[in-house]
């Protein structure tokens, strides 16, 4: 399955050679090292195993580094843990294993999108904004289809919280992905308040995860929020302000500025997903 380049899981290597979960486990576990113990244990490479069968795509996203720290694995280098999950069981986050995720017509809009937006900017630097504030919680009223309506955008979003980051003159470029709420169209009320205040925005590109910085940004505040029990809502948003805060804007800033690296993978393996 490896020299093939065919994603599979442990549990995959243990049904083909015809052995239970128990005995396969057991094999890896009897071999014997020698010299300094092992920096990650067996039972932590079977979590990160799990999670990654478990998760699915979203555990596909994870970097080497934010799959450890779900299996509660700090203070250990990416590389690291990327070579313990190879040497043990074969996982590497290869492009290719994540192209069957992307059909055709999506893949050519992806593709597209990235060539029109690294034309607009090419450079790291066209991305870099040092801009972290809190997160903001809003309610959606009930409607039929469960979605923020334009006139909610404004009310909850727009004027309480965006407008005053832009009266204090703060320096940054706001993502919205399409949703019909945040005004993709070319004319209604929202495109009209973003024109009047003069708010610098885009929209990323739909089915695309990997394209979007804060998927990634996103990803150790909902890890933080796994690791505590959380009964209610107030439990739920304490959690996620706590793992909020503890985000750095050097890992902010990072994320930000691979986008150009990222637009260019996406157009050179023909708009699948990249893996960052």
């Amino acid at each position: 399955m490896v020299t093939r380049g065919i994603p599979h899981s442990k549990e995959d290597v243990f049904c083909f050679n015809n052995v239970s979960h128990h005995q396969g486990w057991a094999m890896i576990s009897d071999g014997k090292r020698r010299g300094r113990p092992a920096l990650i244990t067996n039972q932590q490479i079977k979590e990160m195993d799990r999670i990654i069968r478990e998760d699915g795509f979203e555990a596909r996203k994870l970097s080497w580094q934010e799959l450890g720290f779900e299996a509660w694995i700090e203070g250990i280098q990416a590389w690291t843990i990327a070579r313990a999950m190879g040497d043990t069981i074969g996982y590497s986050k290869c492009i290719a294993c994540q192209k069957q995720w992307v059909n055709k017509s999506t893949a050519l809009h992806q593709k597209e999108w990235s060539k029109v937006t690294l034309e607009r900017h090419p450079k790291p630097k066209d991305w870099h904004n040092d801009f972290k504030l809190s997160l903001t919680f809003y309610d959606i009223p009930s409607n039929t289809n469960g979605k923020m309506t334009q006139k909610d955008y404004i009310s909850q979003i727009l004027e309480p919280v965006v407008k005053p980051w832009l009266d204090a003159g703060h320096t940054f470029i706001l993502e919205e992905d399409s949703n019909s709420g945040h005004g993709p169209g070319k004319s209604n009320v929202v495109r009209t308040w973003k024109q009047v205040h003069n708010l610098k925005h885009y929209f990323n590109c739909h089915s695309s995860p990997d394209l979007a910085p804060i998927e990634n940004c996103w990803q150790p505040p909902k890890q933080y929020v796994r690791k505590f029990p959380h009964w209610n809502e107030q439990d739920t948003r304490e959690l996620a302000l706590e793992g909020w805060d503890k985000i750095s804007q050097s890992f902010i800033n990072k994320r930000v500025e691979s986008m150009p690296q990222r637009l260019q993978d996406c157009i050179d393996i023909e708009g699948r997903m990249t893996g960052w």
